[in-house]
């Protein structure tokens, strides 16, 4: 790489990987670092994620994205992450406790007392989401309840892409979609809210929040000396899937991302948000980008969880390679099998933080391939859920539906995904959606303007395609996730 470019690098702090990624100013790909991000047991046998550990491969990746030759190119370093996921801190700057994943159950014994409470409808009007104890509120208050040593002892509550800026530069420092997903950020007045602040018997445990593409400081001096990148800017990126919405750049409100991961979410930009019961009732949760941009969002969580899940049941004596999983699975599968993806809860639109997920119709003829297409269907047929109440609920239309994300690559599931919603379906490559989007947001930071526009394909419905397959076996999809 000639020393003389500007570089600009893209954490992207997920569920599964950490991930690195290197542009320059002509938006070229330098290079991509991927590392699993791993999961240990705590004592109660949960997973959860030493946040130093974390760290370690945050900066293993670091390193193996930049060459030497790289190194003194980076000018900026953006960070985007998963939302919930976050540490506490103490006031000396030790972590105190695991991390707490998004998908934690633990904090659901919460959800009735803030019921009774508060009232879901009115913690929406002040947040914009929809109760779930995946919120960083329900975790202080299991805190408070369970670990009041480390409640006591908390000075920040930091989310996973807080807490790496953080490492990076020694700054506490939050952006706007990532205070919108602590449930205790009202988005109507851009603050913190003092009511629900008071109700958790909290104070000061949230950073400053900045809009995305601040730059907030350099690197530590420890850091520099560690990862050999001395001249870069650190600037405050955020949400994973906000990320990969700035990368994708929407254009028009018919227009819908749809980030697939771990969890998946349709996402839109919106007009100041409109707080009421109807999108209460539908699940819609709402946010900010930055200040004076909104957005909207609604999803499930387990997408491609229900896929790494199935791999893993089947990974008796070694884990099987996703070649091993799926070779004779080369086109949509239909089958009587219908499968409800609620590996963790329901989400939108039909809200249940303790459904389960369930195969139904399957018959001893039935083997795998049959069983991952009935996952990559269930999956699709949620999608119509929440795309139909959308358009019920709002008016909105999806003219476009832009894909992002790791799963984008599996082309038999976005081809099965067309089928279901009858439509098709834009591509967005790269796949490292989020971690190209907090490189453009890094170069944001520092003045540069890299010229990027999203490089798509069409995934269309199949040639065989059957209108009324889809059609009966939605309804019976949407019947027994009812009963559920």
């Amino acid at each position: 790489m000639n020393g003389d470019s500007m570089l600009f690098m893209g954490l992207d702090i997920g569920t599964t990987h950490i991930k690195a990624m290197l542009i320059n100013e002509k938006c070229e790909h330098v290079s991509l670092a991927v590392r699993n991000n791993r999961t240990v047991k705590d004592s109660a046998g949960r997973d959860v994620m030493s946040p130093l550990l974390l760290w370690d491969t945050v900066k293993d990746c670091m390193m193996s994205c930049a060459s030497s030759e790289d190194k003194d190119g980076i000018v900026a370093i953006s960070v985007a992450s998963m939302a919930e996921t976050g540490v506490p801190v103490s006031e000396d700057g030790s972590e105190l406790y695991d991390m707490i994943l998004w998908n934690d159950n633990r904090a659901i014994e919460m959800l009735a007392d803030v019921q009774a409470d508060i009232g879901g409808m009115e913690v929406y009007r002040a947040t914009g989401l929809v109760l779930h104890h995946k919120h960083p509120l329900f975790r202080l208050l299991w805190l408070r309840k369970n670990e009041p040593g480390v409640f006591k002892k908390m000075k920040y509550w930091l989310s996973a892409a807080d807490y790496v800026v953080w490492k990076l530069t020694g700054e506490m420092t939050t952006d706007y979609s990532l205070a919108s997903r602590t449930m205790l950020f009202n988005v109507g007045e851009n603050s913190w809210d003092s009511r629900l602040m008071d109700y958790c018997q909290i104070s000061g445990v949230f950073p400053r929040v900045y809009d995305m593409g601040t730059a907030v400081g350099g690197l530590d001096e420890k850091i520099k000396t560690e990862t050999g990148i001395k001249n870069a800017k650190v600037v405050v990126g955020g949400h994973d899937h906000l990320c990969a919405l700035y990368m994708a750049g929407l254009g028009k409100k018919t227009e819908i991302l749809n980030s697939m991961g771990t969890s998946e979410i349709f996402a839109g930009l919106s007009g100041k948000p409109a707080l009421n019961e109807e999108n209460f009732a539908i699940g819609l949760n709402q946010g900010l980008v930055k200040r004076g941009s909104y957005y909207w969002m609604a999803g499930l969580s387990s997408s491609g969880a229900s896929v790494e899940w199935l791999r893993n049941l089947v990974s008796i004596e070694k884990t099987v390679s996703y070649d091993d999983f799926m070779p004779g699975l080369k086109k949509p599968v239909r089958s009587e099998i219908i499968y409800l993806p609620y590996l963790n809860g329901k989400a939108a639109p039909y809200i249940d933080p303790g459904g389960k997920a369930s195969f139904v119709h399957i018959s001893g003829s039935d083997a795998l391939p049959d069983l991952l297409g009935a996952v990559y269907e269930g999956i699709a047929f949620q999608s119509r859920l929440i795309l139909d109440a959308l358009k019920k609920v709002r008016g909105l239309d999806a003219e476009k539906i832009i894909i992002v994300g790791g799963s984008a690559k599996n082309d038999v599931w976005i081809e099965t995904k067309a089928n279901v919603l009858d439509q098709d379906i834009w591509v967005v490559k790269p796949r490292e959606a989020s971690a190209l989007g907090a490189c453009l947001i890094a170069a944001a930071g520092v003045g540069a303007r890299p010229a990027y526009k999203p490089d798509t394909y069409e995934v269309r419905r199949s040639d065989n395609y059957q209108a009324e397959y889809y059609r009966v076996k939605f309804q019976k999809f949407k019947e027994l996730s009812m009963a559920l």
